[in-house]
C-alpha cells in the first residue's frame, strides 16, 4: 500500500528527471565500446565515471534537500512517483 507523504514542485521533478536521464545515458556510455588508442579509451572511461559520480552526487544532494524541505523521514526509504511528482512511502 502506497502512503503519500507530499508531493514536489514541477521544477523539482523537472530537476530530478535531468538527473536520472543524464545518469542513465553515462552508465549506458559504460559499455560502449570505443575506438581509438589505448589513450583514448582510458580518457573516456574515466570522463564517463567521472560523469556517473557528479550525478550521483546530484541525485544524492536532490534527496538530501527534498528529505529536509518535507521534513521526511531519514530511515525510511522514500519514493518518488515521476508520472504525479508524490512523495510516498510503501507499506
Amino acid at each position: 500500500m502506497r502512503k503519500v507523504l507530499g508531493q514536489v514542485t514541477k521544477e523539482e521533478l523537472d530537476s530530478m528527471d535531468l538527473i536520472k536521464t543524464k545518469l542513465g545515458t553515462a552508465e549506458t556510455m559504460v559499455n560502449m565500446s570505443v575506438e581509438g588508442s589505448d589513450k583514448d579509451k582510458k580518457l573516456f572511461v574515466g570522463a564517463v565515471i567521472d560523469t556517473i559520480g557528479n550525478y550521483k552526487f546530484l541525485e544524492k544532494d536532490w534527496w538530501n534537500s527534498i528529505i529536509n524541505k518535507y521534513d521526511l523521514p531519514k530511515d525510511t526509504p522514500v519514493y518518488l512517483s515521476f508520472g504525479t511528482g508524490e512523495l510516498y512511502l510503501n507499506e
